[in-house]
């Protein structure tokens, strides 16, 4: 899968694992240092670069689990969350009560508010 070459660096892991075989041959340039390699050097090499390799995706699978908890965290908050475009029933009264309106309950205005 492509995704897995974004966030594992194998190349980068197995250089520095193959560093270890050009580090302790007496060749001065790497690729010869590489070349003259016996196969315990390789070996040792690679068990390192499992290992190495191990460790890395251990650590990148626990990232993504935790990543995808908040993932879902944050989804449910929003499915909670009713937003600002939504309309909300509230226990105000019923719909006969919205339609008598202020009147049923103040009264009728009266047109000499100024006398009372």
């Amino acid at each position: 899968a492509q995704w897995v070459s974004s966030i594992l660096p194998f190349a980068q892991l197995l250089g520095v694992c193959l560093d270890s075989i050009i580090q302790t041959q007496g060749q001065v340039d790497p690729l010869r240092k590489l070349s003259d390699a016996k196969p315990e050097d390789v070996d040792d090499a690679m068990d390192a670069f499992a290992r190495a390799s191990k460790i890395h995706v251990t650590s990148k699978l626990e990232e993504l689990r935790q990543a995808l908890k908040e993932q879902d965290k944050r989804a449910a908050a929003r499915a909670s969350d009713p937003g600002k475009f939504v309309v909300v029933k509230t226990a105000t009264g019923s719909a006969d009560d919205f339609l008598r309106g202020l009147t049923h309950h103040t009264g009728r205005p009266r047109a000499d508010v100024a006398k009372a």
